[in-house]
Protein backbone atom coordinates (compact mmCIF):
# COMPACT_ATOMS: atom_id res chain seq x y z
CA UNK A 1 0.00 0.00 0.00
CA UNK A 2 1.43 3.60 -1.11
CA UNK A 3 1.05 6.76 0.84
CA UNK A 4 -0.08 9.19 -0.95
CA UNK A 5 1.35 12.27 -1.19
CA UNK A 6 -0.39 15.20 0.33
CA UNK A 7 0.32 19.01 -0.62
CA UNK A 8 2.62 21.04 1.19
CA UNK A 9 1.45 23.49 3.37
CA UNK A 10 1.83 27.11 2.52
CA UNK A 11 2.76 28.50 5.96
CA UNK A 12 2.08 32.08 4.15
CA UNK A 13 -0.49 32.12 2.87
CA UNK A 14 -3.58 33.91 4.52
CA UNK A 15 -7.18 32.89 5.22
CA UNK A 16 -9.36 34.17 2.64
CA UNK A 17 -11.17 37.54 3.80
CA UNK A 18 -14.13 37.25 5.74
CA UNK A 19 -17.00 39.47 4.00
CA UNK A 20 -18.65 41.99 6.73
CA UNK A 21 -22.47 42.35 6.18
CA UNK A 22 -23.69 45.74 5.10
CA UNK A 23 -26.41 45.88 7.54
CA UNK A 24 -25.49 47.66 10.89
CA UNK A 25 -25.98 45.42 13.74
CA UNK A 26 -28.42 45.91 16.57
CA UNK A 27 -26.23 47.20 18.93
CA UNK A 28 -25.38 50.21 16.59
CA UNK A 29 -28.91 50.83 16.40
CA UNK A 30 -29.14 50.82 20.61
CA UNK A 31 -25.65 53.10 20.84
CA UNK A 32 -27.62 55.56 18.73
CA UNK A 33 -30.58 55.94 21.31
CA UNK A 34 -28.45 55.63 24.59
CA UNK A 35 -25.64 57.80 23.53
CA UNK A 36 -28.06 61.13 22.91
CA UNK A 37 -29.94 60.17 26.76
CA UNK A 38 -26.76 59.94 28.54
CA UNK A 39 -25.47 62.90 27.06
CA UNK A 40 -28.92 64.78 28.31
CA UNK A 41 -28.99 62.67 31.50
CA UNK A 42 -25.22 64.47 32.25
CA UNK A 43 -25.90 67.69 31.16
CA UNK A 44 -28.94 68.20 33.30
CA UNK A 45 -28.97 69.24 37.02
CA UNK A 46 -29.14 66.89 39.37
CA UNK A 47 -31.73 69.19 41.31
CA UNK A 48 -33.81 69.07 38.65
CA UNK A 49 -33.73 65.42 38.34
CA UNK A 50 -34.50 64.82 42.36
CA UNK A 51 -36.72 68.08 42.35
CA UNK A 52 -40.19 67.25 44.45
CA UNK A 53 -41.92 69.07 41.18
CA UNK A 54 -41.29 65.76 39.27
CA UNK A 55 -42.44 63.37 41.79
CA UNK A 56 -45.92 62.47 42.59
CA UNK A 57 -46.07 64.30 46.40
CA UNK A 58 -48.39 66.17 48.25
CA UNK A 59 -48.29 67.90 51.37
CA UNK A 60 -51.30 68.44 53.25
CA UNK A 61 -51.45 70.82 56.01
CA UNK A 62 -54.14 72.93 58.08
CA UNK A 63 -54.06 76.89 58.14
CA UNK A 64 -54.03 78.14 61.13
CA UNK A 65 -52.05 75.14 62.66
CA UNK A 66 -52.45 76.38 65.96
CA UNK A 67 -56.26 77.08 66.50
CA UNK A 68 -57.03 78.41 69.92
CA UNK A 69 -60.71 79.28 71.15
CA UNK A 70 -63.00 79.50 73.09
CA UNK A 71 -66.22 78.07 74.44
CA UNK A 72 -68.84 78.51 72.08
CA UNK A 73 -66.43 80.36 69.82
CA UNK A 74 -66.05 79.60 65.85
CA UNK A 75 -62.99 79.48 63.88
CA UNK A 76 -62.28 78.85 60.08
CA UNK A 77 -59.72 76.68 59.65
CA UNK A 78 -58.53 75.96 55.91
CA UNK A 79 -57.02 72.20 54.75
CA UNK A 80 -54.21 73.33 52.69
CA UNK A 81 -52.27 71.15 49.79
CA UNK A 82 -49.30 72.30 47.99
CA UNK A 83 -48.65 69.33 44.79
CA UNK A 84 -45.79 71.18 43.04
CA UNK A 85 -46.39 71.01 39.84
CA UNK A 86 -48.58 67.96 39.53
CA UNK A 87 -52.83 68.89 39.11
CA UNK A 88 -54.82 67.44 41.78
CA UNK A 89 -58.33 65.97 40.16
CA UNK A 90 -59.78 63.54 42.93
CA UNK A 91 -59.15 63.50 46.69
CA UNK A 92 -60.80 61.86 49.57
CA UNK A 93 -59.60 63.29 52.87
CA UNK A 94 -60.64 62.01 56.28
CA UNK A 95 -60.50 64.19 59.20
CA UNK A 96 -60.49 62.92 62.84
CA UNK A 97 -61.42 65.27 65.80
CA UNK A 98 -61.76 65.56 69.69
CA UNK A 99 -65.89 65.93 69.99
CA UNK A 100 -65.60 66.72 73.34
CA UNK A 101 -63.45 69.55 72.84
CA UNK A 102 -64.83 71.06 69.58
CA UNK A 103 -67.85 70.22 66.64
CA UNK A 104 -68.13 71.03 62.80
CA UNK A 105 -70.63 73.93 62.62
CA UNK A 106 -71.60 73.28 58.95
CA UNK A 107 -70.27 71.15 56.17
CA UNK A 108 -67.13 71.31 54.96
CA UNK A 109 -66.38 73.54 51.89
CA UNK A 110 -64.58 72.39 49.38
CA UNK A 111 -62.69 74.51 46.70
CA UNK A 112 -64.79 75.85 43.76
CA UNK A 113 -62.17 74.13 41.33
CA UNK A 114 -62.89 70.54 42.95
CA UNK A 115 -66.82 71.37 43.78
CA UNK A 116 -67.70 68.07 42.49
CA UNK A 117 -68.71 66.41 46.02
CA UNK A 118 -69.16 62.41 45.91
CA UNK A 119 -69.20 61.96 49.42
CA UNK A 120 -69.09 64.27 52.68
CA UNK A 121 -70.27 63.22 56.26
CA UNK A 122 -73.27 65.10 57.71
CA UNK A 123 -72.12 67.29 60.15
CA UNK A 124 -74.48 65.93 63.41
CA UNK A 125 -72.38 62.27 62.20
CA UNK A 126 -69.43 63.79 62.45
CA UNK A 127 -70.02 65.70 65.71
CA UNK A 128 -70.91 62.42 67.13
CA UNK A 129 -67.86 60.23 66.00
CA UNK A 130 -64.90 62.79 65.75
CA UNK A 131 -64.37 61.64 62.26
CA UNK A 132 -65.60 63.74 59.00
CA UNK A 133 -64.61 62.39 55.38
CA UNK A 134 -64.92 64.59 52.23
CA UNK A 135 -64.78 63.18 48.41
CA UNK A 136 -64.17 65.49 45.97
CA UNK A 137 -63.56 65.82 42.01
CA UNK A 138 -62.44 68.48 39.53
CA UNK A 139 -65.63 68.16 37.10
CA UNK A 140 -64.21 67.75 33.63
CA UNK A 141 -64.79 71.70 32.14
CA UNK A 142 -62.80 72.67 35.10
CA UNK A 143 -59.08 73.68 35.77
CA UNK A 144 -57.67 71.43 38.24
CA UNK A 145 -55.51 73.09 41.09
CA UNK A 146 -51.76 72.95 41.09
CA UNK A 147 -48.84 74.21 44.03
CA UNK A 148 -50.26 75.47 46.85
CA UNK A 149 -53.73 75.99 46.96
CA UNK A 150 -56.87 75.21 49.68
CA UNK A 151 -58.70 71.67 49.26
CA UNK A 152 -61.68 72.76 51.37
CA UNK A 153 -62.53 74.92 54.70
CA UNK A 154 -64.47 73.95 57.69
CA UNK A 155 -65.63 76.03 60.55
CA UNK A 156 -65.07 74.46 64.40
CA UNK A 157 -66.77 75.75 67.43
CA UNK A 158 -65.18 75.14 71.30
CA UNK A 159 -67.33 73.02 73.21
CA UNK A 160 -65.18 72.76 76.46
CA UNK A 161 -62.00 73.74 77.66
CA UNK A 162 -59.22 70.97 76.66
CA UNK A 163 -55.84 70.20 73.94
CA UNK A 164 -56.71 68.57 71.10
CA UNK A 165 -55.75 68.14 67.66
CA UNK A 166 -56.97 68.15 63.73
CA UNK A 167 -55.22 65.26 62.18
CA UNK A 168 -55.58 63.36 58.82
CA UNK A 169 -56.51 59.67 58.99
CA UNK A 170 -53.92 58.27 56.60
CA UNK A 171 -55.53 54.48 56.23
CA UNK A 172 -58.73 56.82 54.34
CA UNK A 173 -57.49 58.90 52.35
CA UNK A 174 -56.26 58.68 48.56
CA UNK A 175 -55.45 61.79 46.41
CA UNK A 176 -54.98 61.70 42.71
CA UNK A 177 -53.30 63.37 40.13
CA UNK A 178 -54.62 64.66 36.78
CA UNK A 179 -52.86 62.15 35.06
CA UNK A 180 -54.88 59.39 36.88
CA UNK A 181 -52.02 58.45 39.23
CA UNK A 182 -52.28 58.09 42.76
CA UNK A 183 -50.26 60.72 45.14
CA UNK A 184 -48.26 59.98 48.13
CA UNK A 185 -49.56 62.47 50.76
CA UNK A 186 -47.41 63.74 54.20
CA UNK A 187 -49.61 66.03 56.62
CA UNK A 188 -48.92 68.31 59.53
CA UNK A 189 -51.93 67.88 62.14
CA UNK A 190 -53.18 71.24 63.88
CA UNK A 191 -53.23 72.01 67.27
CA UNK A 192 -56.54 72.94 69.08
CA UNK A 193 -56.48 74.77 73.19
CA UNK A 194 -60.02 75.68 73.71
CA UNK A 195 -60.32 77.86 77.06
CA UNK A 196 -63.43 78.93 79.16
Amino acid sequence: MTDTAQPPVDAKKTAPPVKIPQKHPLYFYLLLIIVPLLLLVSFTPLKNLLSPKASNNIKLSFDPEKIALNANQQSIVKIMADSGSKEVAFIRLALIFDPKTVNLKDKIVPNPLLNTVIDSTPVDEANASGKALLVIAASPESKRPSGKFEIAALTLTGKTAGKSALTFDASDMQIASGDALEMEFRSTPAKITVSL
